[in-house]
């Protein structure tokens, strides 16, 4: 079970972040790491999937501007000044996407969504739109680890795929490491899958990642 003030996350979100280079503290204020234990897990998702990507990729950490510089949005911002990270080919240094966490992206409706995690193509601006999506993520916190995806949270996440043209039969081309089973649009918690039948999460083109959480061994569905 996992508790509001966590520490194992708080240490292992710390530890990512000083093997790719930044600052352990997210505050504006430069104050040791003091904020709500969802952040700080969407942050730690976000750390882990970068670090995996280092495996096959190379992985630049482009910082943000001004005060922004290391602060990764704690609610929906404009992608311009935000700290991102570039994921390059080893082979040539050619930018193949661009990580970016909670920065909005205009749908096909033209009305703003901001994904915990999107994983945007080469090409996108500081102004991206769906046709630069390849995949997003959404992280969920339990404090209590049995605790399940809810319904709410599984029908809002499979619009937002709808909303950003992201139900496209292709697989995605990224390539993880070890995370290679999260290459699609991840519903990630550190609790438990939702109860909705595996047909409903096909339709969507989607997956529930399970128990993702410091020392755990995560699991997938489909």
């Amino acid at each position: 079970m996992a508790s509001p003030n966590d520490v194992t996350l708080i240490r292992r979100t710390r530890t990512a972040a000083n093997a790719l280079g930044l600052a352990s503290t997210w505050s504006g204020n430069r104050q040791p790491v003091d904020l709500a234990v969802d952040f700080i897990y969407e942050l730690y998702v976000l750390f882990e999937a970068v670090l995996d990507l280092m495996g096959p990729y190379r992985v630049d950490y482009q910082a943000g501007v001004a005060n922004n510089r290391n602060k990764f949005p704690q609610k929906p911002a404009n992608k311009a000044g935000r700290p991102k990270f570039n994921i390059r080919s080893k082979q040539d240094g050619h930018l193949l996407w661009q990580v970016c966490a909670g920065t909005k992206v205009k749908d096909s409706e033209n009305v703003d969504r901001a994904p915990d995690i999107s994983f945007q193509r080469d090409g996108a601006s500081d102004t991206p739109t769906y046709r630069d999506i390849e995949i997003i993520w959404d992280a969920k916190y339990r404090k209590n680890s049995m605790d399940r995806i809810t319904h709410p949270e599984l029908s809002a996440f499979a619009i937002w795929i709808d909303l950003l043209n992201l139900r496209s039969p292709s697989p995605s081309r990224i390539r993880f490491n070890s995370l290679r089973s999260l290459a699609a649009n991840c519903l990630i918690t550190n609790g438990q899958v939702s109860t909705e039948p595996d047909r409903v999460l096909n339709k969507y083109r989607l997956k529930e990642v399970s128990s993702f959480y410091p020392g755990k061994t995560f699991g997938t569905r489909p």
